[in-house]
């Protein structure tokens, strides 16, 4: 087999990866463009807060009192307005949300907690309709976020993910978030499978990238190679 011959079985067997790495590169690189261009959308105005009167030591004591004396963080944060400590332990379970009003522990968010955290956190002119507990990862929200979570639906297609732990806003996904993810991770990446690893996949990936810097070295060389003096046929005389 000549090298030339060589060199275009290698480019076929790489011009369909090489077209989805094209269409799913070229999807990305708009996204970032648009997305550092645009204006963010309009914010609800914040609800009034009200103070934490549950002190610092009254929350060290009430951890005491749980056995849970070794906290290795605590946050300061409000909830739809309502004051809110979280505790971050370096073991589980963490972490440990606690009414910084009356001082109690709060054993987790419910769905209509959720709903008006949601709604508070969503873009101005939008309202939150429905909250479901999503307890399995999906191609918007990874493995890698805390499960189970709120997932609540906003009236403009986006979807606001609420850690029914602590409350907390995880991430807000808007429509576009889904062809981002699935440009990415099926036609950028490979990654087909939406558990954790390791993913196989990425091995198909691996054979398809050296694959392609085997054909560009041997496109190099065909174009910079040095080529010898064609042998042209012998001329055939006409009959006479």
């Amino acid at each position: 087999m000549t090298s030339r011959r060589l060199h275009k079985l290698l480019a076929l067997a790489v011009c369909l990866p090489c077209l989805l790495w094209g269409v799913s590169g070229s999807f990305l690189a708009w996204k970032n463009w648009a997305r550092d261009t645009r204006k963010p959308p309009a914010r609800k105005p914040p609800p009034i807060e009200q103070p934490h009167r549950a002190d610092l030591p009254q929350v060290l004591a009430l951890l005491a009192t749980q056995g849970r004396s070794d906290p290795q963080r605590l946050e300061w944060t409000h909830t739809v307005g309502a004051p809110r400590y979280i505790v971050h332990f370096a073991s589980p379970p963490t972490p440990l949300l606690i009414d910084g009003e009356s001082g109690q522990i709060i054993p987790g968010i419910e769905r209509d907690e959720a709903l008006r955290i949601a709604d508070a956190a969503a873009p101005q002119g939008t309202r939150a309709l429905s909250a479901t507990l999503q307890s399995q990862p999906s191609l918007v929200y990874l493995a890698d976020f805390e499960l189970p979570a709120y997932r609540v639906a906003i009236s403009d297609g986006s979807d606001i993910y609420i850690s029914p732990r602590t409350g907390e806003v995880i991430i807000r996904a808007e429509r576009i978030h889904w062809f981002i993810r699935a440009a990415y991770f099926g036609l950028h990446v490979w990654r087909f499978s939406l558990g954790p690893g390791p993913y196989y996949s990425y091995l198909l990936l691996l054979a398809a990238g050296l694959l392609l810097v085997v054909a560009s070295l041997s496109g190099l060389y065909l174009a910079f190679a040095p080529r010898g003096k064609r042998r042209l046929p012998p001329s055939v005389e006409p009959a006479t």
